[in-house]
């Protein structure tokens, strides 16, 4: 199909051309010849395109002498990440006082060899716009810096101290526990109930030991981390063959030589490699821990108006470790499943389409709050559901989570599963579009794995999960027991014993005091 061109030399002196004047000239003008867009206009010349860029943006690994492993990945931009992650969290608080992970998170970016305090950390480093945090979680510590790229030298010495060689003065030491229990405070007051249930269900799955230990500090346990115990928890855990550093925005070999520098020869004598400490895998109990009160805290910026008395439940499966072939088919059902508040302002992007928000937020008014997600680890997995609702629906909310886990027993629909599968690959490409993410993902896997996996490799294996492979996984997920967590005004929230029947009942509980919800 060819449409008439309007010649270029009648328009010169147009300023505007008006759609009238173009249509017209279209449609009867006959003085220019009929050119089909697939061919070029004559007397124009070809339009010069950008060539496609020959570098390619790949990881790179190297091990030094030592043990430790040094990953980095080219990044286009002025500034860069790195970080340090080491082996540690509060999975191997054991032989520790409980909490010392949660301590360690904040004696982090504080005094150290080279740094007075926090505010000389600052002044060294602020005309590199650098931001620094340290987190700490079950599995793993990881250390991580922001700044211009020229201060890369600067920021991996200030890090490489801060790790090394942290302040453990009775006064810094201190002063660090009352910002603990600060933070504490601060999360009992918020309510924030999604960080409070992570910890139960944790608890109730795996008990008090290895990953099911809290990787916050209470007040009890506090007061009993001394400075022994922390430099014991120090020299144990932070070995070479412990630790990975990583970069995104840094050249490779000049990264390695700056590692070289700071961890191998300005080192301490006690960082050398040594024996993984002795721990039991993670073992699955699948139990319940409860804490019902009068009535559940509420955030102080919520008015009774705005928010009414809720109460809050977890229900839990034992799920799989992130080295599982079925991790990618967990990973996608999670999504699947979905969930979020009783309202979003969004689209098919904020879930709108997943199971729950049809099948249950859609449908039970009452529900406040129901989501799915999932926690893995080096040894073993969790999958939950977490729900909100008012103390008097606390019933009926076990019944309609339980027949909500049961019913994936009944199949998954192709589109359902494929819509899973694009957000599950968006969610993953967009991520690692942060550096900061992208530096987590290089850290971690390089510590975990045997290698690293590309993103291209992990988008295939998530089109590689199928209807079939989710039927198998739900199989395998159902045949564990259940696991319960849950605080707040408990009155009407069922026995364990109940929900473990009703797991076999197609998550219908049989109630003495009442009819089945669903009847």
């Amino acid at each position: 199909m060819a449409w008439t061109r309007i010649g270029i030399n009648s328009l010169v002196n147009r300023r505007i051309v008006s759609s009238r004047f173009i249509h017209r000239s279209c449609s009867h003008s006959t003085l220019y010849p009929q050119i089909p867009l697939t061919q070029p206009l004559p007397d124009v010349d070809r339009p010069k395109y950008a060539l496609t860029s020959v570098h390619k943006y790949e990881h790179q690994v190297t091990q030094l002498a030592n043990g430790i492993k040094v990953i980095t990945k080219p990044c286009f931009g002025q500034v860069s990440y790195i970080g340090v992650i080491v082996d540690a969290g509060s999975r191997y608080e054991l032989p520790y006082p409980k909490g010392i992970s949660h301590l360690f998170s904040k004696l982090a970016f504080q005094a150290s060899r080279k740094f007075r305090n926090k505010e000389d950390f600052i002044d060294q480093l602020d005309k590199f716009g650098v931001t620094a945090q340290c987190e700490m979680h079950r599995d793993c510590g990881i250390y991580s810096i922001s700044g211009f790229s020229h201060g890369v030298p600067n920021m991996l010495e200030a890090i490489a101290d801060n790790v090394l060689y942290p302040d453990f003065s009775p006064g810094n030491v201190e002063q660090q526990k009352i910002a603990m229990q600060s933070e504490l405070q601060y999360i009992v007051m918020m309510a924030e109930s999604e960080l409070i249930l992570t910890e139960m269900i944790h608890k109730a799955a795996f008990g008090e030991c290895n990953i099911g230990f809290s990787k916050l500090a209470d007040e009890t346990s506090s007061s009993q981390i001394d400075i022994p115990s922390l430099k014991r928890y120090h020299e144990t855990l932070y070995s070479p063959n412990r630790t990975v550093v990583g970069g995104v925005g840094v050249d490779h070999q000049e990264f390695v030589k700056l590692v070289q520098k700071n961890f191998v020869d300005d080192a301490p004598d006690w960082f050398k490699a040594s024996a993984k400490p002795v721990e039991d895998p993670a073992k699955y109990i699948g139990s319940s821990v409860i804490l019902n009160l009068p009535k559940a805290p509420a955030s102080p910026t919520m008015t009774e108006a705005m928010m009414p008395e809720l109460s809050h439940a977890a229900f839990g499966l034992q799920g799989v470790s992130y080295s599982d072939p079925e991790f990618f088919s967990l990973a996608v059902l999670s999504i699947l499943m979905g969930g979020g508040g009783s309202f979003s302002a969004g689209g098919p992007g904020k879930g709108m389409y997943s199971r729950i928000y049809r099948t249950v937020l859609c449908n039970y008014h009452w529900m406040y709050h129901c989501i799915c997600l999932q926690h893995s680890y080096d040894d073993n997995g969790l999958f939950t559901i977490y729900a909100s609702a008012n103390p008097e629906q606390m019933e009926q909310l076990a019944e309609v989570v339980m027949t909500s886990i049961c019913n994936m027993r009944n199949g998954f629909d192709k589109d359902e599963v494929s819509r899973a599968k694009r957000q599950l690959q968006s969610i993953l490409l967009m991520n690692l579009e942060s550096k900061q993410v992208l530096l987590e993902d290089l850290c971690r896997q390089t510590l975990s794995l045997p290698s690293y996996t590309p993103t291209q490799e992990l988008c295939d294996k998530i089109e590689r999960v199928t209807e079939k492979s989710l039927l198998k996984l739900v199989d395998r997920l159902l045949s564990s027991k259940l696991s319960v967590a849950a605080y707040g005004n408990l009155k009407h929230f069922p026995s364990h014993e109940q929900m473990q029947e009703a797991m076999m009942n197609n998550g219908r509980i049989k109630s003495q005091t009442r009819y089945s919800f669903y009847k």
